[in-house]
C-alpha cells in the first residue's frame, strides 16, 4: 500500500472473530477510497461476502492478505479464490512452507502478468523491464520443498484443527479465557491458536500470564502488539491514537499459545496445565519473582 503511494485507513475488528468489520469498513469509504484489503487473521475468513458486496457496490479493489490462509476453507471453497487477489506467506511459521517467499493467487489475466514481471525487475523475457519491479524469484530448492509440502497440506490443516479442538476441550472452563469465534461453515488453518485474557476474570493480566509462561520455557506470542495503527513504520499517517476499541482490547489481551502441525498432544496437555497453575498461583509466582 504505501509503495504505491497510497495512504492506509486504519479501521477496527469485529471482538469475536479479530477480523476486518464489514460496517467499520462502509463508514470508513470516501471518494478517495480505492482498495479494501482484509486479513484472514491466524486462518480465520473474514466475512468475504460482505466485503465483495462492499467492493462491488462502491467500485473499489479488493484484496485479502492470506499470509495465515493456506488450509482455510470459506463455505466450500479454498481461500485463494476471492477478491481480486490474494498474497500468501510461505515463510517456516506457515501450514506449507518453501523457508521463505510467498504466493499470488488471482483470477486477472492482467494482474498475474503485472505480478510474473514484478518478480524478475519488471521483466517479462525481453530484457526491457516494462516498470521498475524486483528481484524476488524463488530458488529451485524452496519450489521443491513447496511442492513437496502441497501433498500434506490438508493433513496439516486437519491436525491443527484437532489440536485447537485439544486446547478449547482443556482450556474451555477457565475463567477470563476466551476464544477466537470460527463460524460453522468456515475453516481456519490455524496457522496460529490465540485465546484472550479477560483480566478482571483471570485474575492477572496477558502478559503476566506470557511472562509466567516463559519461565516455564512455554514459547507463546504476542502478535499485534502494537497494532499496526501505533507502529512506528506508518506513525507518518497520523492514526496512532485513532480509537479502535476492539484492535486495542485484543492487541493488548491476547495471546497466541504454541502450535505447530506435528505437535503431540502431550504438549497441548501441559500447556493447559500450565495456563491453570498461573491462574492458581499467578500471584505467588510472580511475588515469588520479584
Amino acid at each position: 500500500v504505501v509503495w504505491n503511494g497510497l495512504k492506509p485507513v486504519f479501521v477496527d475488528c469485529d471482538i469475536d472473530t479479530y477480523n476486518i468489520d464489514p460496517a467499520e469498513v462502509e463508514k470508513s469509504i470516501t471518494r478517495r477510497t480505492s482498495a479494501i484489503v482484509a486479513v484472514h487473521v491466524f486462518g480465520n475468513p473474514p466475512d468475504i461476502d460482505a466485503l465483495t458486496k462492499i467492493a462491488r457496490k462502491r467500485n473499489l479493489k479488493l484484496i485479502f492478505d492470506a499470509a495465515h490462509g493456506l488450509g482455510s476453507i470459506y463455505k466450500g471453497k479454498k481461500v485463494g479464490c476471492f477478491g481480486d487477489a490474494e498474497s500468501f506467506s510461505l515463510s517456516p511459521t506457515k501450514l506449507l512452507t518453501t523457508g521463505e517467499g510467498g504466493i499470488v493467487t488471482t483470477n486477472s489475466d492482467d494482474i498475474a502478468s503485472f505480478v510474473r514481471a514484478g518478480r524478475t525487475y519488471g521483466d517479462l523475457g525481453s530484457y526491457d523491464p516494462e516498470f521498475s519491479g524486483l528481484s524476488s524469484r524463488m530458488t529451485e530448492f524452496s519450489a521443491l520443498l513447496g511442492i513437496e509440502g502441497l501433498d500434506i497440506l490438508e493433513e496439516n490443516a486437519g491436525r491443527r484443527n484437532k489440536i485447537a479442538g485439544l486446547y478449547k476441550e482443556l482450556l474451555s472452563e477457565m475463567p477470563g479465557v476466551s476464544f477466537q469465534k470460527i463460524d460453522k461453515a468456515l475453516r481456519s488453518s490455524y496457522k496460529d491458536f490465540s485465546i484472550l485474557i479477560d483480566e478482571a476474570a483471570f485474575g492477572l493480566t496477558r502478559d503476566a500470564l506470557f511472562d509466567s509462561l516463559a519461565a516455564e520455557n512455554i514459547n507463546a506470542k504476542k502478535y499485534f502488539c502494537p497494532p499496526v495503527h501505533r507502529q512506528r513504520a506508518f506513525a507518518a499517517f497520523g492514526q496512532r491514537d485513532k480509537a479502535l476499541k476492539n484492535t486495542e482490547k485484543l492487541s493488548l489481551g491476547s495471546l497466541s499459545l504454541p502450535l505447530y502441525s506435528d505437535m503431540p498432544e502431550s504438549d497441548v496437555k501441559k500447556i493447559c496445565l500450565a495456563v491453570r497453575r498461573v491462574y492458581h498461583y499467578g500471584g505467588e509466582i510472580l511475588k515469588a519473582k520479584r
